[in-house]
């Protein structure tokens, strides 16, 4: 196999779905919901290796909105808190994973539904994420909706933030296997 001729591929697959992103982005619209499992396929992180978060303050007092545009408060040195774009294939595999086998986590990270293009209302940003937990099943999961300067505080997708026990609080980014998502999940508060 032509190992260069194919990372070259690749390359140029996730230039071209980077830059549809960047294009909605630009023209100030939200991409409609599709099912993205199949696209941009990767081999999970299969390593547990969680990152310190520099700016802890940003993700121990997080400004979030519920459905119903309750301005909350949330602490991820209390609550995993996984962060999730609806068109991110990634975050659709990560949510479909850990959805099948949430029986075996102590409980389910709370889900930052967000991503979304500026000036996005909460009705539409509820719409679509209620699209995607539709399409995939997923139901009786605390989603919040951040809104707002998402992207100095999301630099990839997924995104879990978190805090080991007696520990500083951590981020895993990128698609992992389960037993990594497992790992950070049980071992927080």
């Amino acid at each position: 196999m032509n190992y260069k001729f194919a990372a070259g591929a690749v390359g140029a697959v996730i230039l071209i779905a980077g830059l549809q992103i960047y294009q909605w982005h630009a023209e100030n619209t939200n991409p409609p919901f599709t099912n993205r499992l199949t696209s941009e396929e990767t081999t999970p992180i299969t390593i547990y290796q969680p990152q310190q978060v520099s700016n802890a303050t940003a993700y121990t007092q997080l400004t979030v909105y519920t459905a119903t545009g309750k301005k909350v408060v949330l602490n991820a040195a209390t609550t995993p808190l996984l962060f999730e774009a609806y068109w991110c294939p990634h975050c659709q595999r990560t949510l479909v994973l850990l959805n099948k086998k949430r029986a075996q986590l102590r409980h389910f990270p709370t889900l930052i539904s967000t991503g979304f293009v500026p000036g996005t209302s909460l009705q539409s940003a509820v719409h679509l994420t209620d699209e995607e937990a539709t399409a995939f099943g997923i139901h009786h999961v605390q989603t919040y909706y951040l809104l707002a300067d998402w992207h100095s505080l999301v630099p990839e997708f997924p995104m879990l933030i978190f805090r080991p026990a007696h520990g500083q609080v951590e981020k895993l980014v990128g698609e992992h296997t389960f037993s990594v998502w497992q790992q950070a999940i049980n071992h927080s508060p």
